[in-house]
């Protein structure tokens, strides 16, 4: 039989870039773990690299592109 996990819904920092605040849907374990001093990717290794981003810093994954993308070009 699968595990299931108990999920609880956290709010995220104000993002960087557009200003606005996320609530998002993490694993209760993980954030227990997170918040007693483990490394984010230890925590959430189910979370996407995104997620965890913006969990962590608030950046949505479109604002870090903006902010943070790769070079122009031309």
């Amino acid at each position: 039989m699968a595990e299931t996990k108990t999920m609880m819904i956290v709010p995220t920092p104000r993002c960087p870039e557009c200003g606005e605040a996320g609530l998002l849907q993490v694993p209760a374990d993980g954030w227990d773990t997170w918040q007693a001093g483990e490394l984010i990717q230890m925590a959430f290794p189910e979370l996407s690299v995104d997620t965890r981003e913006q969990l962590k810093t608030g950046y949505h994954a479109d604002c870090w592109n903006t902010a943070f993308g790769g070079w122009d070009e031309d």
